[in-house]
């Protein structure tokens, strides 16, 4: 899959990275870097989905459009695990348009 289609599988996942599941490709403020990063001006925040990968098991962990970036995040791992995990603090961002396969 080409980095630039909006499409990742999900052993290309990185888990200091924020997936932005946009919700309209004709959208171009993730682009415009006179703004402020889109998660925070999105016109559609209420579609927007924030999509994390478990530093534990790996799995995608979808956020709210409105998870705020200083908020830790938590998860229950198929092996009972509960880590917590701070990348969404990281800065790093990556624009998709469909979930993670």
């Amino acid at each position: 899959m080409g980095s630039d289609d909006g499409i990742i599988n999900k052993s290309d996942m990185d888990t200091n990275t924020t997936y932005l599941l946009c919700p309209d490709r004709s959208c171009r403020l993730f682009f415009n870097p006179d703004r402020n990063w889109c998660e925070h001006e999105c016109p559609k925040k209420d579609a927007l989905v924030k999509i994390v990968q478990c530093t534990n098991c790996l799995d995608p962990i979808e956020l709210p459009g409105d998870h705020y970036f200083l908020c830790a995040v938590t998860h229950e791992c198929h092996d009972g695990s509960h880590p917590l995990m701070f990348q969404r603090m990281s800065g790093q961002y990556r624009l998709i348009y469909e979930r993670p396969k």
